[in-house]
């Protein structure tokens, strides 16, 4: 949604979804069965970068389909040299083409997020509003502190993203405890937890084509403009 509101506006986008669950594909409108070069050809074979782009439902933004053969690509990553920093390389060609590239990262801490890391400049943390997501808070914390001591001195925190807020206690306590201690990261405003946010990937498109002036398309909207400016591209 941040990528396709960043496109709408102008800028030149790439997607790149490093995830088995392959969901940013089936939110840009990308049919994952006939996509024939994905991510886990991108990171095995570098020189497929510039075929794994595929166009997206919005005009200006490309994305590099994950799907289930990223299952088990940490085995096969495990035998080559310099296996940390494949994705680095890989998209070194394409970086002149875009004036972003977001890296969606699956949600375990392992080879795959670490090339992302290593990629990346900064990361953007989305954190759901329940206690479990603070204790995943901490422990992505840790590996930002390695990958930055071993492998990418430059990785920065560009934000904290609150994601399915709702007005109760719970939630409240959550975004509370998080504006406390991350006072400058915690970006603003939450995205609320919203019926067409959540049924914009059954059409196959973001929520600024499905549904711009609900409350989730106006969250994003908002995100997207401090980031815009965050990341220099306003």
């Amino acid at each position: 949604n941040i990528g396709a509101q960043l496109a709408l506006r102008g800028h030149r986008v790439l997607v790149v979804d490093s995830d088995p669950q392959g969901n940013c594909a089936t939110g840009l409108g990308v049919d994952k069965s006939r996509v024939k070069t994905t991510t886990r050809d991108l990171i095995l074979n570098p020189e497929t970068a510039v075929d794994s782009r595929h166009a997206s439902a919005v005009e200006n933004l490309h994305i590099i389909v994950g799907d289930r053969t990223l299952i088990g690509l940490e085995q096969e990553m495990m035998r080559q040299l310099g296996r940390e920093k494949r994705m680095k390389e890989a998209l070194k060609p394409l970086l002149s083409h875009y004036d972003i590239v977001i890296i969606d990262t699956p949600p375990t801490l392992g080879l795959v997020t670490i090339n992302a890391l290593v990629a990346s400049d900064a990361i953007l943390i989305p954190v759901q509003t329940e206690y479990f997501a603070l204790e995943g808070l901490a422990m992505l914390a840790g590996t930002i502190r390695e990958v930055r001591s071993l492998l990418n001195e430059r990785l920065g925190v560009d934000g904290v993203l609150l994601t399915m807020h709702s007005s109760s206690l719970l939630n409240k306590q959550v975004a509370g405890e998080l504006l406390e201690s991350l006072p400058e990261l915690v970006l603003k405003p939450a995205i609320r937890r919203n019926v067409r946010l959540a049924e914009a990937p059954s059409h196959g498109i973001p929520i600024h084509l499905h549904d711009p002036s609900s409350a989730g398309g106006k969250d994003y909207q908002e995100i997207a403009t401090v980031l815009e400016q965050r990341w220099g591209l306003a």
